[in-house]
Protein backbone atom coordinates (compact mmCIF):
# COMPACT_ATOMS: atom_id res chain seq x y z
CA UNK A 1 0.00 0.00 0.00
CA UNK A 2 1.25 3.65 -0.13
CA UNK A 3 -0.73 6.84 1.05
CA UNK A 4 -0.77 10.01 -0.26
CA UNK A 5 -1.54 13.09 2.46
CA UNK A 6 -1.74 16.88 2.69
CA UNK A 7 -0.38 18.48 5.96
CA UNK A 8 -1.41 21.91 6.79
CA UNK A 9 1.34 24.08 8.39
CA UNK A 10 1.56 26.58 10.65
CA UNK A 11 2.08 29.14 8.34
CA UNK A 12 -1.42 27.62 6.58
CA UNK A 13 0.56 26.89 3.50
CA UNK A 14 -0.09 22.79 2.43
CA UNK A 15 2.24 19.99 1.85
CA UNK A 16 1.88 16.95 0.00
CA UNK A 17 3.58 13.49 0.21
CA UNK A 18 3.07 10.21 -0.09
CA UNK A 19 4.36 7.13 1.98
CA UNK A 20 4.00 3.99 2.86
CA UNK A 21 3.65 4.31 6.70
CA UNK A 22 1.24 7.12 6.78
CA UNK A 23 1.52 7.63 10.61
CA UNK A 24 4.98 7.48 10.60
CA UNK A 25 6.04 10.08 7.90
CA UNK A 26 3.88 12.84 9.16
CA UNK A 27 5.11 12.14 12.63
CA UNK A 28 8.68 12.46 11.12
CA UNK A 29 7.35 15.92 9.18
CA UNK A 30 5.91 17.48 13.15
CA UNK A 31 8.95 16.34 14.90
CA UNK A 32 11.35 17.21 12.07
CA UNK A 33 13.14 14.30 11.69
CA UNK A 34 16.57 13.79 9.98
CA UNK A 35 14.74 12.11 6.67
CA UNK A 36 11.50 14.70 7.44
CA UNK A 37 10.91 17.33 4.10
CA UNK A 38 13.33 20.17 4.16
CA UNK A 39 10.27 21.77 3.61
CA UNK A 40 8.43 21.05 6.61
CA UNK A 41 11.35 21.52 8.67
CA UNK A 42 10.85 25.59 7.87
CA UNK A 43 6.94 25.16 7.65
CA UNK A 44 5.87 23.36 11.12
CA UNK A 45 3.20 21.24 10.63
CA UNK A 46 -0.18 21.74 12.61
CA UNK A 47 -2.74 19.37 11.07
CA UNK A 48 -3.38 16.13 8.59
CA UNK A 49 -5.70 17.69 5.96
CA UNK A 50 -6.53 14.59 3.66
CA UNK A 51 -4.87 11.33 3.03
CA UNK A 52 -5.40 8.65 0.34
CA UNK A 53 -4.72 5.34 -0.18
CA UNK A 54 -3.70 3.40 -3.36
CA UNK A 55 -2.30 0.11 -3.79
CA UNK A 56 0.87 1.13 -5.58
CA UNK A 57 3.48 3.59 -5.08
CA UNK A 58 3.53 4.75 -8.66
CA UNK A 59 -0.63 5.70 -8.66
CA UNK A 60 0.29 7.55 -5.62
CA UNK A 61 3.71 9.57 -7.10
CA UNK A 62 1.17 10.49 -9.80
CA UNK A 63 -1.43 11.99 -7.71
CA UNK A 64 0.76 13.17 -5.62
CA UNK A 65 1.89 15.25 -8.49
CA UNK A 66 -1.04 16.11 -9.86
CA UNK A 67 -2.09 17.54 -6.15
CA UNK A 68 0.84 19.47 -6.49
CA UNK A 69 -0.13 21.17 -10.11
CA UNK A 70 -3.68 22.22 -8.52
CA UNK A 71 -3.79 25.78 -7.88
CA UNK A 72 -3.96 26.96 -3.81
CA UNK A 73 -7.54 27.87 -3.99
CA UNK A 74 -8.34 24.69 -5.52
CA UNK A 75 -6.64 22.97 -3.01
CA UNK A 76 -8.16 25.01 0.08
CA UNK A 77 -11.55 23.87 -1.68
CA UNK A 78 -11.49 20.11 -2.40
CA UNK A 79 -10.10 19.54 1.07
CA UNK A 80 -12.99 20.65 2.39
CA UNK A 81 -14.20 17.45 0.91
CA UNK A 82 -11.03 14.88 0.49
CA UNK A 83 -13.17 12.69 -1.60
CA UNK A 84 -13.46 15.44 -4.58
CA UNK A 85 -9.07 16.02 -4.31
CA UNK A 86 -8.98 12.29 -6.26
CA UNK A 87 -11.29 13.82 -9.18
CA UNK A 88 -9.48 17.74 -9.18
CA UNK A 89 -6.05 15.57 -9.00
CA UNK A 90 -6.87 13.12 -12.09
CA UNK A 91 -8.57 16.61 -13.97
CA UNK A 92 -4.91 18.05 -13.21
CA UNK A 93 -3.41 14.73 -14.70
CA UNK A 94 -5.61 15.01 -17.71
CA UNK A 95 -7.73 12.14 -17.13
CA UNK A 96 -4.97 9.64 -16.78
CA UNK A 97 -5.32 8.65 -13.07
CA UNK A 98 -7.84 5.32 -12.59
CA UNK A 99 -9.69 7.37 -9.82
CA UNK A 100 -11.48 3.95 -8.61
CA UNK A 101 -7.54 3.05 -7.22
CA UNK A 102 -7.72 5.52 -4.64
CA UNK A 103 -9.43 5.29 -0.97
CA UNK A 104 -9.71 8.40 1.01
CA UNK A 105 -9.16 7.62 4.79
CA UNK A 106 -11.05 9.70 7.13
CA UNK A 107 -10.24 9.93 10.73
CA UNK A 108 -6.88 10.47 10.27
CA UNK A 109 -5.41 13.58 12.65
CA UNK A 110 -1.87 14.92 13.32
CA UNK A 111 -2.95 13.44 16.88
CA UNK A 112 -3.42 9.93 15.98
CA UNK A 113 -0.17 10.05 13.55
CA UNK A 114 1.97 11.27 16.81
CA UNK A 115 0.40 8.26 18.74
CA UNK A 116 0.46 5.62 16.45
CA UNK A 117 3.64 6.49 16.00
CA UNK A 118 5.26 6.50 19.27
CA UNK A 119 3.23 3.07 19.79
CA UNK A 120 5.49 1.88 17.08
CA UNK A 121 9.06 3.02 18.15
CA UNK A 122 8.42 3.98 21.76
CA UNK A 123 11.10 6.73 22.78
CA UNK A 124 12.15 7.34 18.96
CA UNK A 125 10.81 11.07 17.04
CA UNK A 126 11.33 9.73 13.44
CA UNK A 127 13.35 7.13 11.33
CA UNK A 128 12.98 5.78 7.80
CA UNK A 129 9.54 5.55 6.45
Amino acid sequence: MAYIYVVRCEDNSLYCGIARDVYKRIAEHYYKAPNAAKYTKSHPVKAVMGVWETANWSDAARFEYAFKRIPKATKETVLTCPQTAIAAANLMANGTLDESAFTTLEGITLEKCLEMAEQSAPGEKGGKS
